[in-house]
């Protein structure tokens, strides 16, 4: 799916996983946008869920290639995860 087209309900990928615009996902993604990397102890502050969430949730983003996983156990955003980040957050304040 073209991730230009992605709503706030979720979408299959090709995979047949969904896309990860349910709001922890998205605020893992928003947290990553504008850092050169985060990791696990901060994403859990940043966005309020434990560990074994985020460690998860990071694990799915990194699947879907939102996200990539560093060498210092920290985490990144990738350019497809901003690209997708900004579609959803566009689409979001355009929604009445």
């Amino acid at each position: 799916m073209d991730e230009t087209h992605a709503t706030d309900t979720e979408q299959p990928t090709a995979d047949g996983d969904t896309t990860p615009n349910q709001p922890p996902d998205l605020a893992i993604l928003h947290a990553l946008d504008g850092v050169s990397a985060m990791p696990i102890a901060e994403l859990t502050g940043a966005v309020d869920a434990d560990p074994a969430t985020v460690d998860h949730l990071c694990h799915r983003l990194q699947s879907a290639g939102y996200v990539r996983a560093r060498t210092d156990g920290s985490y990144s955003i990738t350019a497809h995860g901003e690209r997708y980040l900004r579609t959803l957050l566009r689409q979001r304040r355009i929604r009445p």
